[in-house]
């Protein structure tokens, strides 16, 4: 998986951050993903809406396995793109720069929830390159994902699932 830009405008010119979820070869799809070690899989059971206070993980290549607490949604951008505004949850735990794109689930139910899109400093901790050497990826304490489906009873965010053209079906 990997961010891949910007879905078209939804309502109130809202864009879709990460909306790249695809794979090289269809060999290489599963409802399965990584999580902490390449050779541990966790089957994937479908998707539910992102809360607020609510604990989810993620597993990125470079990162490995991180959970967090969802304490804000925010409508924000991205600096180099000022004008795609967008709907974004921020977690308390860690990921590590290249890992944007990586699955999101919640860990209750393991169902996906959002993909990782960036990271930012926190109040205590700030960002880092990994290995405080130059040009190394960095490290930050704070989290951002992307939804796959819009708030309860929200037309927003837009969602990555719909920017990919997948509908939705009442009662998620």
């Amino acid at each position: 998986m990997r961010r891949s830009g910007f879905a078209s405008s939804g309502p109130n010119g809202l864009f879709t951050d990460a909306i790249g979820i695809e794979a090289v070869q269809w060999k290489g799809q599963s409802s399965n993903v990584f999580y902490g070690h390449p050779h541990d899989l966790m089957q994937i059971n479908g998707m539910s809406r992102m809360k607020l206070n609510r604990r989810y993980c993620w597993s990125g290549m470079n990162g490995g396995l991180e959970c967090g607490k969802v304490f804000l949604r925010q409508r924000l951008s991205f600096v180099e793109y000022p004008n795609k505004k967008f709907w974004g949850m921020w977690i308390a735990g860690a990921n590590i720069q290249g890992d944007s794109g990586s699955p999101v689930w919640d860990e209750k139910t393991e169902k996906a929830v959002g993909i990782l899109s960036g990271g930012k400093d926190g109040p205590k901790k700030k960002c880092v390159p990994k290995r405080q050497i130059e040009n190394e990826p960095n490290w930050c304490p704070l989290t951002l994902v992307t939804p796959l489906l819009p708030f309860a009873d929200k037309s927003y965010p837009i969602g990555a699932m719909q920017s990919l053209g997948v509908g939705l079906v009442r009662g998620l």
